[in-house]
C-alpha cells in the first residue's frame, strides 16, 4: 500500500515537489486544466479514436508544458475502456545519431511483441512467419541468438515468442551501433521497406486480433519523447518518413517537436497523413488585456499546480505570492516551478517571503536569458505589439526558448514576463518601465 501523499511543508520538501517531471495517472498532484487550456485534449483523442479506423497523430507542445502527463492521463482512460495501450519512451532508447525509420519500425515490433505477450498467448504459426522474414533478411541464426546472453529473462513466454523476441532484440542491439554490420543490417531492410512494413503490420494485426480475447478491440501505440532526440535525427528518421508510419495498421501517437508542425522543412506532417494536435499553453492574461491586468480564473487555476504540491498557506508569508509567481511565469510550468524551487533555496527558514521570491526571480532570469541574442529583442517587441508569431526560423527560435509564449495553439502570442520585467533593452524598445 502506497503512503498517503502529504503536501510539502519544509524547504527541502518544497524543492523536491517542484521537480518538473511527468505525473503518473491518478497522482494527487495532478491538476486538470482543460477548462483553461481551451482544449479538451482527452476528449479530442477519444473522438478521433472512435471515428477513424486507425488514427495516426503527431502530438506537440512547448517543453515542460505537461505533454507526457496528459498522455498518462489518456492511457488511464483508454485502459479502462476497450483499448490496449502500449507506451514507449524513445529517449534514450532511440537516441542514436544515425537513426533510420527502419530502426523505429523494428523498435515498435519488438516492444509491441513483448507488451502483448504479457497479456495474451500469440499464434505460433504467425510468429514463425514473422520470424522467417527477419531471419532471411538478417541472416542471423538461432545458434547466434542462443549464444547471446544480453536478453532479459522476463522476455520468455510460451508459443515461440522467446526466439522472435530475442531475434528482434538482437537486431535492434546490432543496429544501434555504428559499425559496418549496423549499416549492412539497415541496408538490408531499406532495400525492400514495403516488406518490412508488411511484416510489422502482420504482427500488429495479429496482436490486435488476439487482444480481443481479453475485451480489447483497439490498440494504441504511444511513442513519446521523440522531440527530445537531436533535430536532424528525428527529421531524417521520422518527419521525412511520416508516410511510413501512417501505413501501420494500428492507432499511433508520435510526440514530435513543435517545429515539425509550425515550421516544417519539407512536406507537412498533415499532408503525409498525420493529424496534428498541439497542447496549448495557458495564458495568464487575455489578448486584449493590458500588461497590468490578468485573467483571475486562469491565474487561480495555474496556482493550483503549486497548491496541489505545497501547503502554500503554511509556507508563504503572503497567500498572494503564489499568484505573483504564476504571473511572472507567463503560464510556463517550467519557469513557475523554477521560481518556487529557487525561492525555497534562498530562504534559510520558513516562511518564504516576497524578498526571497524577488531574489529567486533574478536567479531564474539569469539562466533563462542565456540564449537571448541582441537581435531577438526587435522581434520580441514586434510580437508584443501585434500579439502574433510569424512562423519562420528566427521567430520559432524565440518560441523554442520560451522568450515568446504562444497561447491556445496558434491563437496569439506575447513575450515572456521575465523579459518584460528584467530586460532593460527590451523595456526601452517598447516603452515599458520595469
Amino acid at each position: 500500500m502506497s503512503p498517503v501523499f502529504e503536501k510539502a511543508k519544509t524547504l527541502r520538501d518544497i524543492r523536491r515537489q517542484v521537480q518538473l517531471e511527468p505525473l503518473p495517472a491518478g497522482d494527487p498532484r495532478y491538476v486538470n486544466l482543460d477548462d483553461v487550456r481551451g482544449e479538451r485534449l482527452i476528449h479530442r483523442f477519444i473522438k478521433l479514436l472512435d471515428t477513424d479506423d486507425c488514427v495516426h497523430l503527431a502530438y506537440a507542445g512547448h517543453r515542460g508544458s505537461g505533454k507526457t502527463t496528459e498522455l498518462f492521463r489518456l492511457m488511464r482512460h483508454l485502459d479502462q475502456s476497450d483499448t490496449f495501450c502500449a507506451y514507449f519512451d524513445a529517449h534514450p532508447e532511440l537516441a542514436t545519431g544515425d537513426l533510420e525509420y527502419t530502426d523505429v519500425l523494428l523498435y515498435i515490433a519488438q516492444k509491441v511483441l513483448g507488451k502483448a505477450a504479457e497479456q495474451v498467448s500469440l499464434n505460433e504459426h504467425v510468429l514463425r512467419a514473422v520470424e522467417e522474414y527477419f531471419v532471411e533478411v538478417t541472416k542471423i541464426t538461432r545458434e547466434e541468438i542462443r549464444s547471446e546472453v544480453a536478453v532479459k529473462a522476463s522476455a520468455t513466454a510460451e508459443g515461440g515468442i522467446p526466439f522472435l523476441f530475442k531475434l528482434l532484440a538482437s537486431i535492434n542491439a546490432r543496429i544501434g551501433g555504428s559499425s559496418t554490420q549496423a549499416r549492412e543490417l539497415r541496408g538490408s531492410f531499406q532495400k525492400r521497406p514495403d516488406q518490412l512494413i508488411e511484416t510489422v503490420n502482420l504482427l500488429l494485426e495479429h496482436v490486435t486480433e488476439r487482444l480481443r480475447s481479453i475485451g480489447k478491440t483497439k490498440v494504441m501505440l504511444i511513442l513519446d519523447s521523440l522531440d527530445r532526440l537531436q533535430p536532424d535525427v528525428i527529421e531524417k528518421a521520422v518527419l521525412q518518413q511520416a508516410r511510413v508510419f501512417t501505413q501501420l495498421k494500428t492507432n499511433l501517437i508520435l510526440t514530435v517537436p513543435l517545429a515539425a508542425i509550425y515550421l516544417p522543412t519539407g512536406e507537412t506532417l498533415q499532408s503525409q497523413g498525420l493529424k496534428a494536435l498541439v497542447l496549448p499553453m495557458i495564458a495568464v492574461r487575455d489578448k486584449a488585456q493590458s500588461w497590468a491586468e490578468h485573467n483571475p480564473a486562469h491565474v487561480a487555476r495555474l496556482s493550483e499546480l503549486i497548491r496541489a504540491r505545497i501547503a502554500a498557506d503554511d509556507v508563504f508569508a503572503d497567500p498572494d505570492l503564489v499568484s505573483e509567481m504564476v504571473l511572472l511565469s507567463g503560464g510556463s510550468f517550467r519557469e513557475l516551478f523554477e521560481l518556487v524551487g529557487e525561492a525555497a533555496l534562498q530562504a534559510d527558514e520558513l516562511p518564504i517571503t516576497r524578498e526571497h521570491i524577488e531574489i529567486a526571480a533574478r536567479y531564474v532570469w539569469r539562466a533563462f536569458k542565456a540564449p537571448l541574442r541582441f537581435e531577438d529583442r526587435g522581434l520580441l517587441a514586434e510580437i508584443h505589439r501585434i500579439k502574433e508569431c510569424d512562423h519562420r526560423p528566427d521567430v520559432f527560435r524565440l518560441l523554442f526558448h520560451r522568450f515568446a509564449l504562444e497561447y491556445n495553439g496558434v491563437g496569439w502570442a506575447d513575450v515572456h514576463p521575465l523579459i518584460m520585467r528584467f530586460d532593460e533593452r527590451f523595456q526601452q524598445l517598447v516603452g515599458q518601465p520595469a
